[in-house]
């Protein structure tokens, strides 16, 4: 690994030094470079992708199958295609991890002396990157939302280094592929050889963390630039000898004869996040320009043409799409939320009233039972024919946010022959306080209904505190799950 001084040279000196760099590389023909998010598609067999996992655990790390550290219980691939412009959505649910991977080219980068052999070892015909500087900025500043994970090694509120005089903790990011006894280079395994860079992970303020790597709140993940939560990725080789085998290797790392995914080179991987609590959050994979340089020419000797690094590229393609990272709550319901049954149901509490409904087809009243106090109860049901008069239920759910009521219709669209919606059928014959609908397909006969919501964890808080039922006369067909949106619903029936 190469020492902190590295990550905050970058960040600075690298900048005063531009100017000589680009002279020297004006007589150069321009090089692009080109940058994927790695596309291997079983976390068994390579950490090089985008992945979404659960049981993060790096104190006890296991090994895939070419010898990376699998810090994940289990982990799923997610396609980012190459050469993607618009944003890519990824799902993730609170309290589980994304870990991103990103791979790198440099193409058109000749070298004028290609072929010439010093001390028994051939110039390569094109030339890669010398060094290498990513950052992965975030519209979630504060890691309310997502936040980063801080290496296996930090001690709470202990920065391992600084970067520009701002505290810094070191990720989980690994830079150089280069494992045990096998070395991987570009994805084709034709173009470069393996990297063997050293890296340093860190940069700005330290971000939150909560429950994050150690479960302490003020655990660092990978800080601030530039205004933005970002992980400043860096690796690379000042200096390399053309007369030398591992020099002609270094010369020749990160490049390619085309600007493809094939030919690119997992530059770094096991970049962790961890999902803190439902929301969207964009982040923004991007070089940073005064720390990625390549190779070029300078007038070599007749032993040691040392190649030196320039700090500009004229050219770039495949800018990496944005990833909107979708947060939401997991459905960790233990069992179903109602039960609807010609028998009384266990496990939901008690019978708290009976529906018993008047009227005769196409013109019954609504059956309501009110003032109940508890998370869990359930009512008898009767006086229609369910066989035929397919029948709505209303919940007056209390305490509840519009995310948990989401969740309630997401827990019980689940349950066969149950469909639920927080939008009133049409004709709406209910009263206003009630804000879910429950259309259910019909019975054998009448019987009973039971809730429980504290078989979902997410919906702690929450009361039923009225339900109601009504035959859904034909004239109304299906319950109306599109149209007015919930919150306007609301607003209007209990203005």
């Amino acid at each position: 690994m190469q020492s902190a001084k590295k990550s905050t040279r970058i960040l600075s000196a690298l900048s005063m030094a531009a100017t000589a760099a680009l002279a020297a590389s004006a007589a150069h023909a321009a090089p692009t470079l080109s940058l994927y998010y790695g596309e291997d598609t079983s976390y068994a067999n390579s950490n090089n992708s985008v992945l979404v996992g659960t049981g993060y655990n790096a104190a006890t790390t296991t090994f895939n199958d070419v010898g990376e550290p699998s810090v994940f219980t289990s982990a799923t691939a997610v396609s980012v295609p190459a050469g993607a412009t618009s944003p890519v959505t990824i799902t993730v649910p609170i309290g589980d991890y994304l870990s991103l991977a990103v791979d790198a080219v440099v193409t058109g980068n000749t070298n004028t002396y290609a072929g010439k052999t010093l001390s028994g070892h051939a110039q390569p015909a094109v030339m890669g990157l010398s060094e290498l500087a990513m950052a992965v900025s975030s519209s979630d500043a504060n890691a309310t939302f997502l936040t980063p994970l801080p290496s296996s090694g930090d001690s709470a509120g202990t920065p391992d280094t600084t970067v520009n005089g701002v505290p810094a903790y070191t990720s989980t990011a690994n830079v150089n592929n280069t494992l045990g006894s096998t070395n991987y280079g570009s994805n084709d395994g034709t173009s470069a050889p393996a990297p063997t860079w050293g890296g340093v992970a860190g940069g700005g303020n330290v971000a939150p963390n909560e429950p994050g790597f150690s479960g302490s709140s003020n655990q660092g993940g990978v800080g601030f630039f530039n205004g933005a939560l970002v992980g400043v990725i860096t690796g690379g080789n000042t200096s390399a000898a053309g007369n030398s085998a591992s020099g002609v290797n270094s010369i020749k790392q990160f490049s390619g004869a085309s600007a493809t995914y094939a030919a690119s080179t997992n530059f770094f991987d096991n970049l962790v996040f961890q999902a803190l609590k439902a929301g969207t959050v964009t982040l923004n994979t991007f070089d940073i320009t005064n720390g990625t340089e390549y190779w070029i020419n300078p007038t070599p000797t007749s032993t040691t043409p040392n190649y030196a690094p320039s700090s500009s590229f004229d050219g770039k393609v495949n800018a990496l799409p944005l990833l909107v990272i979708d947060i939401i709550n997991p459905i960790v319901s233990t069992s179903p939320i109602l039960s609807y049954g010609a028998t009384a149901p266990a496990g939901y509490g008690t019978q708290v009233g009976t529906l018993t409904v008047t009227g005769h087809n196409g013109s019954y009243n609504v059956a309501e039972v009110d003032g109940l106090t508890g998370q869990a109860g359930y009512v008898g049901f009767g006086g229609f024919t369910p066989v035929t008069d397919q029948e709505i239920f209303a919940l007056d759910v209390t305490g509840a946010s519009s995310a948990q009521l989401a969740d309630i219709v997401t827990d019980i669209d689940a349950i066969p022959g149950l469909t639920a919606s927080t939008t009133a059928p049409a004709g709406d014959p209910f009263k206003s306080f009630f804000d879910v609908f429950v259309d259910i397909t019909p019975g054998a006969s009448p019987g009973f209904l039971g809730f429980n919501l504290a078989n979902d964890a997410n919906l702690a808080g929450t009361q039923v505190a009225a339900v109601a039922v009504v035959p859904e006369p034909m004239t109304l067909g299906l319950l109306a799950l599109g149209g007015v949106g919930l919150m306007a619903r609301r607003h209007r029936r209990k203005a």
